[in-house]
């Protein structure tokens, strides 16, 4: 009778573990629950900081873009000019050779 009282004894202590255990997991799976939510959040707002600094980063590229092609046609523009004024002056200086000489 003993061992069947003792027996019955650790059954009864182990439901009441079992019993505690899942008393304890709703509340576990709520804190589980809100630290997904709040990682979520967190996640949400880095991407759209992430996607407005891109969207930042590409207005700026192609305003960089647009001055760096207008230089290089205000360059050639130079180049251009520059070549022109080379002839003229290189035209000047043989006729005043032609002159002196």
């Amino acid at each position: 009778l003993k061992a069947s009282q003792e027996h019955c004894m650790d059954e009864l202590r182990r439901f009441g573990i079992v019993l505690a255990q899942q008393a304890a997991l709703p509340q576990r799976l709520n804190s589980v629950e809100q630290a997904l939510a709040s990682t979520a959040d967190q996640h949400t707002r880095e991407i759209k900081a992430l996607r407005d600094a891109n969207a930042k980063l590409s207005h700026s590229h192609a305003k960089h873009q647009r001055d760096a092609e207008a230089l290089q046609s205000h360059l050639a523009a130079l180049d251009e000019r520059l070549d022109k004024f080379e002839g003229h002056a290189g035209e000047l200086l043989d006729q005043h050779g032609k002159e002196l000489g």
